[in-house]
């Protein structure tokens, strides 16, 4: 009786060791993080926490998110501002407010709205582009997301209901190769509709250089309303698969359509943005910001 009661007790335990080992098997590994590299330049918890402090809700949350995951290292941000004023022939023209004096860290950019002046309808600005660059982890390679943002305030100079489309656009130096990309947004909701999902798509890109991609600025929702792009997001993820001990910079443009017949497109080289046809019924932005790899 004692030997039975000795082998039950030796194959509970097996059982038991052999259940906690399977238990063990089956828990999600956590994503581990890219390790920073020797003066490789990245983002301090002030200097986050200070970007966030600016944004409108829906970046917020998109980035307050991803610089809180573990698997993720925050190297760069900036952004920009801009009014639209008359350009004294019955136009418009951008004029960026609030723009930093060069002395700030070459990955961390924010203007500063308080020296902004404002403008008829209220408003500090008309237009927020920002860029922000991770790090992610990456078997066997280096992998960085840049995440290009833009959204509007008001309706100034926004040539309502035109049917040309506005893009946006990223370039780096490098020649680090593009692997994939996402693109987003979403148009401002009317007339009790749902908010309507952004028509963005990619529509220009060149390998190891840049890619771009387009959407209608304005669209029909329902029969009683025309409404704006609220906010619109794209994101190009490029790798390398050594590491070089260089710092290159990243460029976010912003082309606006004013109308016209003609349809633009982008083209890219190292860490430039251009647009064709260069006509008078477009004019474009920037922001940039630079990331070490």
């Amino acid at each position: 009786m004692r030997n039975q009661k000795q082998m039950w007790w030796r194959t509970a335990l097996i059982l038991g060791f052999a259940a906690i080992l399977l238990a063990a098997a089956t828990i999600p590994a956590t994503a581990a993080g890219p390790t920073r590299m020797p003066d490789e330049m990245v983002l301090t918890k002030a200097q986050q926490d200070e970007a966030l402090r600016g944004m409108g809700p829906q970046e917020r949350e998109r980035r307050a998110a991803q610089w809180a995951d573990p698997a993720v290292l925050p190297v760069s941000y900036s952004r920009a501002y801009f009014v639209l004023e008359d350009d004294g022939a019955g136009g418009e023209k951008p004029v960026e407010v609030g723009r930093t004096d060069g002395s700030e860290a070459p990955n961390f950019r924010v203007p500063n709205l308080d020296t902004a002046a404002t403008t008829g309808s209220g408003t500090r600005y008309d237009l927020y582009i920002s860029v922000a660059v991770v790090r992610t982890a990456c078997s066997g390679c280096y992998q960085w997301a840049i995440d290009n943002w833009a959204d509007w305030k008001g309706n100034t100079g926004k040539d309502y209901a035109n049917n040309i489309e506005d893009m946006i656009g990223t370039s780096w130096a490098g020649d680090l190769t593009l692997h994939h990309d996402t693109y987003t947004g979403e148009y401002n909701a009317c007339c009790g509709t749902p908010i309507k999902k952004l028509d963005i798509y990619r529509s220009d890109a060149t390998p190891n250089e840049g890619v771009g991609w387009s959407f209608h600025e304005w669209t029909d929702q329902s029969q009683c309303c025309t409404k704006s792009m609220n906010w619109g997001d794209g994101t190009a993820y490029i790798r390398q698969t050594t590491w070089k001990s260089r710092s290159d910079n990243v460029v976010h443009k912003y082309v606006h359509s004013k109308g016209g017949t003609a349809g633009y497109s982008l083209s890219f080289y190292n860490a430039g943005v251009s647009v064709t046809p260069a006509d008078s019924n477009q004019w474009s932005v920037a922001a940039y910001a630079t990331f070490s790899h």
